[in-house]
């Protein structure tokens, strides 16, 4: 009774939507972080200092959520990689709601 459960990975013709994937994934990736720091220049008035202490927390989050995820993914046997990158194509999505919520809440 101590056997490794296995999660189902995409099979078949899914794989050839890995690439795709990956694409939209980082696209909405990147198209995010330029509307988020163009969000937080407006926000702070183009305050160099904190463009910096934004980008330094950015970068080390970034690391830490990385490293986090290569734990997850080592204890299990086949990560759900499709799922995965979904989920990271719909992040971003959610952080403008926030940081656009958050605004709102602010003024």
């Amino acid at each position: 009774m101590n056997e490794k459960q296995t999660i189902p990975v995409a099979s078949g013709n899914n794989f050839a939507l890995m690439p795709l994937a990956a694409f939209s994934a980082g696209f909405s990736s990147m198209v995010s972080q330029v509307v988020m720091i163009r969000i937080f220049l407006e926000i702070f008035s183009g305050v160099e200092l904190v463009t910096g202490v934004i980008l330094c927390n950015w970068m080390l989050l970034s690391a830490a959520g990385a490293f986090l995820g290569s734990l997850f993914v080592k204890r299990m046997s086949s990560p759900p990689m499709f799922l995965l990158m979904g989920i990271s194509a719909f992040m971003p999505l959610a952080a403008g709601w926030l940081i656009e919520y958050m605004r709102q809440c602010a003024i």
